[in-house]
């Protein structure tokens, strides 16, 4: 009888061994998931953070006339003077104990503008890059004369609002290398032109005994009269493009979050 006894102590003592390390296995398994469930979520809100603040770049008026700053200085090809800001952080209150670090890059090649961001929250950190294209895709289509009947059909809503966004935004223009007016205009003399001409509301009528040349990009709202001859150049509608409202439109063409 006290074999048995004994038998018993001691599979109760192996019985609530066995018990005690299957339970601590499963607490530390719950606790394991605890952390990778935590974890995770603030990777979420990380990533969001990331994401939330290169909207912020593009929005924020402080942050945007860094961007904007850094752009020009590339685009004009600036030589002289100070060297725009290509590194800063962001720090908003949406999540008081997150930063992001953002890094500016300018792609010669394509006239855009990679945006690398790093973002810290709760020890975990993400990383955002995205290409921002800056100028409007109307100056981009390689074609030196644009009218609302030689753009292709899905693009002609876009180009109008473009157009009536120039003649609400501005009054006429009459330099030696851009020209912006809201009626037609006449051109009476052999001219050869290097910049911008845009009618808003019109077109270009060339008398028949005359020519107009034209270095840079012509945009009519209807089709021109006369002997027109126009020579795309995508660096003269850079230089003299960027006083026209809505000439830059930054637009995010791609985006990858790590």
């Amino acid at each position: 009888m006290r074999k048995n006894k004994g038998f018993v102590t001691i599979s109760s003592l192996l019985i609530l061994l066995l018990s005690i390390f299957v339970i601590v296995n499963i607490l530390s398994i719950v606790e394991n998931n605890m952390h990778y469930i935590e974890n995770n979520i603030i990777s979420t809100q990380t990533k969001y953070i990331a994401e939330s603040h290169l909207n912020f770049l593009l929005n924020n008026i402080e942050y945007r006339n860094i961007l904007d700053d850094f752009i020009l200085f590339h685009i004009n090809k600036t030589t002289t003077g100070k060297a725009p800001i290509s590194k800063f952080n962001i720090e908003e209150n949406i999540f008081p104990s997150s930063k992001s670090d953002v890094n500016l890059e300018y792609n010669i090649d394509s006239d855009t503008v990679n945006i690398n961001i790093i973002s810290y929250y709760n020890n975990i950190k993400r990383k955002v890059i995205a290409k921002l294209n800056l100028i409007n895709e109307i100056y981009l289509y390689k074609k030196g004369y644009l009218n609302q009947w030689s753009i292709e059909e899905d693009k002609r809503i876009n180009y109008l609002e473009h157009l009536d966004y120039i003649n609400k935004n501005i009054d006429e223009i009459y330099t030696e290398n851009l020209i912006v007016a809201n009626s037609d205009i006449i051109i009476e003399n052999d001219i050869e032109f290097t910049g911008i001409i845009i009618s808003t509301n019109g077109k270009i009528i060339v008398d028949s005994d005359k020519s107009l040349i034209v270095n840079g990009i012509i945009l009519t709202r209807n089709e021109s009269i006369g002997n027109i001859l126009d020579n795309y150049d995508f660096e003269i509608i850079k230089k003299y493009g960027q006083g026209i409202p809505g000439f830059f439109d930054y637009k995010i063409i791609n985006k990858k979050v790590n």
